[in-house]
């Protein structure tokens, strides 16, 4: 069925045509619109949950690479008769480490490393086998 437009006299679209076709363009855009804008936003929730998930598992990596710092090279204790000696790692907020020597009941900070645990366990090997070339047994 064809539309047909009522003019008037001078030949142009009379103004109750107008509205109806302004109101019909103006809702017709705005359903296009937001579509797109909900589209948008659905797109912008998925990136931030996804971003959201990352900064998570960043975290979880964090947390169990700081757990492995701690039990790779926990603590080494050399014993020489009633002499006991212990090298222990201790993992650092910041990521780092420190290497704790523990002679006596007494404990010293010999060494730290400001990123990772590779320089730390690399010290406690190092003092295990002073000890042992000095007759302790580490364990």
């Amino acid at each position: 069925m064809p539309v047909r437009f009522k003019f008037n006299k001078e030949g142009h679209i009379n103004m109750k045509t107008q509205l109806l076709l302004a109101v019909l363009l103006g809702l017709s855009l705005g359903a296009c619109s937001s579509s797109s804008k909900k589209e948008m936003k659905d797109a912008q929730e998925k990136v931030e949950t996804k971003a959201d998930q990352a900064a998570d598992k960043a975290k979880e990596t964090a947390k169990d690479a700081k757990a492995k710092i701690q039990n790779a090279v926990a603590e080494k204790k050399c014993t020489l008769g009633k002499d006991v000696r212990t090298i222990s790692v201790k993992a650092l907020d910041a990521g780092g480490c420190e290497v704790i020597y523990n002679k006596f009941g007494e404990d010293t900070s010999i060494a730290s490393g400001s990123k990772g645990s590779e320089h730390c366990a690399s010290v406690v090997s190092k003092v295990a086998d002073n000890l042992q070339n000095a007759g302790f047994k580490c364990e």
